[in-house]
């Protein structure tokens, strides 16, 4: 126990934590604008978790990156198959939901993991999510990972692979600064090995010749999306400046504890006869604290 002032803070050296070593999204683009989606995520633990979340953004999508639904097909832990359930809060192993909440669809994965890696994985289809332009352009854009998801991943890999013979070309990725692109065959491969928090969002476009019954969005569209997610960016601290952005954010932190730890002082010493202390008391006004589904997160539990 260490204390400062009249505040003591416990310490705990089994504390529980988590680190995402590394996810992997494959992507086949279907001719009849549907999207197959793969992804794997691998997860070490120190401490015992018993679900995993990851959350999938559906409202408020521009033109250019609205699908119409969501079909899930199947999902595993630790290559052994997951059984849908109906009743989430049992948190058997092997199990996993999807949760269509006011702005978004929560995939949970449900397995008690204790002290060791656990990889995850999902298979699902985004159906009428390619959309064709006024320059007969096939565009496919997706948000892999929402804003509110806050843990660092170390390692993001993105395959996208379009129909045979089709070039697929990368129009934006966000934070481009941290990512390396290439092609494998006709497929385009996305790395990311510097840790990423927050949004992950890729543009890609093709000649839409491969494809059958696209729905139609403008060339501004698509511009007015890019724009979109670059002011999305800015607004959550996600831009290529976060560096700056996390340091500002402990400095932030230090300062507050030190006002904490100041007004705790005074009080003590009678200064004031406030009873109510500091902080959330009832959290009746803030109960989206711990659930906050906003763009799109995710973690363990």
């Amino acid at each position: 126990m260490i204390c400062c002032g009249s505040l003591c803070f416990t310490i705990n050296a089994e504390a529980k934590k988590y680190n995402i070593d590394n996810v992997y999204f494959f992507v086949s683009l279907e001719t009849d604008g549907d999207a197959y989606v793969t992804e794997k995520w691998s997860v070490s633990y120190s401490g015992e978790y018993s679900r995993f979340y990851k959350d999938i953004h559906t409202k408020g999508l521009s033109k250019a990156e609205k699908f119409n639904n969501i079909e899930f097909i199947n999902a595993t832990i630790n290559a052994n198959n997951c059984v849908k359930t109906s009743n989430p809060d049992e948190r058997n192993n092997y199990t996993f939901s999807t949760e269509d909440n006011m702005d978004n669809v929560r995939m949970s994965w449900y397995y008690n993991a204790k002290n060791e890696t656990v990889e995850y994985t999902i298979n699902y289809t985004l159906k009428k999510v390619i959309k064709t332009t006024d320059k007969q352009l096939a565009v496919f854009s997706y948000r892999f990972i929402g804003t509110e998801f806050e843990k660092e991943i170390d390692k993001i890999s993105i395959m996208i692979v379009p129909p045979t013979s089709t070039s697929i070309e990368l129009r934006n990725v966000t934070k481009s600064n941290d990512w390396e692109s290439y092609k494998n065959g006709e497929a385009l491969v996305l790395n990311n090995t510097k840790g990423s928090t927050g949004l992950v969002n890729v543009i890609t476009m093709m000649n839409n010749r491969a494809f059958t019954g696209l729905e139609y969005v403008s060339s501004n569209d698509v511009s007015a999306l890019q724009n979109r997610l670059n002011s999305i960016l800015d607004e959550h601290g996600n831009s290529d400046d976060s560096i700056w952005v996390k340091f500002l954010k402990i400095i932030s932190i230090i300062i507050i504890i030190l006002i904490i730890i100041w007004v705790a002082r005074f009080t003590s010493n009678g200064y004031n006869d406030y009873s109510s202390g500091f902080g959330c008391t009832s959290c009746s006004s803030c109960s989206s604290c711990s659930s906050c589904s906003g763009c799109g997160g995710g973690g363990a539990d």
